[in-house]
Parts: structure tokens; sequence; C-alpha cells
């Protein structure tokens, strides 16, 4: 395997302020979770975005992942599940502080002081301002955030949107202004998987196409218990392999199919060793090309395919989860002969440290 250092994620740590100053006054847009009125609540909100890991120590590699927080969106539910507040912040609203880190200063009423969940959303444009319309589906509020679907897109640049939440706040039932500092730490929303490939150099065989299978059409925002069954998939997509001829990067949501009864790296591609019998909607790395059995010049070269499922391993599971990069490297020996080795890492490592490596947030409640 090629030595890599692999990440998704921001470069170095980031934390993004958020200010909430209530003014006193009763709760009128649901009932309260305690007699009275709600007491003001001053929120100080730092996102901890995922910094780079390694995979194996070595040369640090260029890559589009999560450089910027575009937009902010800020959920407030009540302990029935109703929503109490819905706050975007846009690119206007993102100013940078003294220290250099983003900062967003949130209107005067913007939340409330009482028991109630908190889901923090970022990089999502205008894809969630119809979440909450008229149509909205017959559950609660917060189970529809939660199942919220979010449609692929070019599968070959960085899924920018990252989530928070829930987090549990409870209400201090008192009058007097409040304060609530909390580290969000941002999840990733699917996983990034990394393809390379190696030819030794008696081996006479040209890759000449690559292509990737079976990728869902949607991201689920959060994740949901139980995972529901994957129905829609993309048409194969094809790689560019003009400026990176043995590499490339794709991004995906969550597909989990489970495991197999192969024994074998070989079996792995056999339809009857598939999950329930069936390799139908297992995501799947395709590579296509010539190999010659002579000399370069030979001309009789003969087409060949490489087939590679995706999963926790290449033997005989499928599952490419959420928050991880799997990082595929490939050597190809011959016209049907490969040995093809995955590494998986959480992607979900979080750094909140400062810019000169002192970490002065406290991250306790304060009231």
């Amino acid at each position: 395997m090629k030595d890599k250092k692999q990440y998704f994620g921001m470069k170095s740590a980031c934390r993004l302020w958020v200010v909430v100053l209530l003014l006193s006054a009763c709760a009128d847009d649901g009932e309260s979770d305690f007699d009275g009125c709600a007491s003001s609540l001053r929120l100080n909100l730092s996102l901890a975005m995922p910094r780079e890991i390694t995979v194996e120590p070595q040369n640090t590699r260029a890559a589009g992942d999560v450089t910027d927080v575009t937009d902010v969106r800020v959920f407030q539910f009540a302990t029935d599940g109703s929503l109490k507040k819905d706050h975007k912040y846009a690119s206007t609203d993102i100013k940078t502080d003294a220290t250099g880190l983003p900062a967003v200063e949130t209107k005067e009423t913007d939340f409330d002081d009482v028991n109630s969940r908190f889901y923090i959303v970022i990089n999502t444009a205008d894809k969630l301002d119809d979440l909450f319309g008229s149509s909205a589906a017959s559950t609660s509020d917060e189970s529809a955030l939660s199942a919220r679907v979010y449609a692929t897109e070019d599968i070959f640049s960085t899924q920018q949107a990252m989530v928070y939440g829930p987090y549990t706040y409870t209400g201090s039932g008192s009058t007097v202004k409040k304060t609530l500092q909390l580290l969000a730490k941002m999840r990733h929303i699917g996983a990034r998987v990394d393809v390379s490939w190696s030819i030794p150099d008696d081996v006479n065989l040209t890759i000449t196409s690559a292509q990737v299978e079976n990728v869902p059409k949607n991201y689920y925002l959060y994740e949901q218990t139980p995972v529901p069954a994957v129905s829609e998939y993309l048409d194969p997509q094809s790689v560019n392999l003009t400026t990176s001829p043995n590499s490339f990067t794709f991004y995906m949501p969550e597909n989990l199919k489970g495991s197999g009864k192969s024994v074998t790296p070989q079996g792995k591609n056999m339809v009857d060793n598939g999950p329930s019998g069936t390799l139908d909607g297992c995501t799947c790395i395709v590579l296509k090309g010539e190999y010659r059995y002579g000399t370069a010049d030979d001309t009789n070269g003969v087409a060949v395919e490489y087939r590679f499922y995706l999963g926790a391993d290449m033997i005989n599971n499928y599952d490419v989860e959420r928050g991880k990069v799997y990082q595929l490297a490939i050597t190809l020996s011959g016209a049907n002969s490969a040995d093809a080795r995955v590494s998986i890492t959480d992607s979900n490592v979080f750094g909140i440290d400062n810019i000169d490596g002192t970490d002065d947030v406290n991250h306790d409640i304060k009231f």
C-alpha cells in the first residue's frame, strides 16, 4: 500500500462562536416547561471541526475537504419534538474575531431557556428552507429534521454539509439571564473513499477507464435507527483519469449492505456470496483496460475488467459507513489477478485546540 496521509475535514481546528442574548419574556410559541416566564439565555456555541487524521505516516497530499463554514443553521425543539426555534445564519453573519476564528452574533430573541434539544447543521445553503413548510410530515418536527434526506450531487466534490446533535438542554426555570457554553463536534454525513492502483513493471497492462457503481442517491442528515433500506442509486459514475491516471477520490452516503459468505478475496465478487445471495446495490469500483501477454508492441491485447466491492474488508463485508474514510489500494498483477487491500479510519477525529496550540474554551454549562 502506498504511504498516504488522509484527512477528511478541516486541516486545523476551527471554532465558530455564537452568542445569544434573549430579552426576558414569557414564551408564547408553545407550552413552557416550567411555570412562569422563560428567562434569557446566553449561548456560546463552538463548532469543533474534524482535523486531519493519519492512516499511515507519510507525505501530506492536497485534498478538497471541508475548509470553510459558509452558513449555520440552529434548530431548537421542545421536549415533545415540536419546533421552537429555527435560525439560519448566512455568510454575511459570519465574522472573524480577534483570534482569527469565524464568529456569529445571533439576534436577541433567537432561543429560549427551556427544556429542549438543539441541532446544528452547517453548509446546507437553502436546502433546508422548506423543511417545516405547510407540507411537513405528520410526525414531529424533530423527527422530520432527523429523517431529512440530502441529495447526492457530484460525488467527486467534497460533501460540505456537517451536523451536530441532538444536544439536550435543561432549562433553568429562572427569570435571570443564563449562559450556556456548548462545544458542538461536527460530524460528516457520509463517507470518503480513496482509490489507488499500481501495476508491476513486468505486467503489460493499461487502465483506460474507471467508474463507481451503486452510490445511493441521498444522504440522511442524521443517523437513522433502524437504518432504512436504500432503494435508489445514481447511474454509474465515470472517473476522469486525465490528471491522475492511477487514483481518485469520491464521496458517498452510507450504504449498509451487511456481510456475505465468501471466505476468499476472489469469492467476494461472486453473486451467490453477496448479502442474501445478491450483489445488487453493493458499492463497486470498476477498472477497465487492456492487457497484453507479450511485449509492448504486441497487438493482440485483450480487454480486462476488475471489480472491487467496498466494505470493512475485502473478503465478505459490503458496508460503507458514514463518518469513515476508506482507502482502497490495489495491485493489478495480470489479466485475472489483483490484490486489493482496504484501510478504514474514523473521519470524526476532533481537534479543539486553538491556533497557537492552547485550549481556552471552558466546555461547562454556566448558570
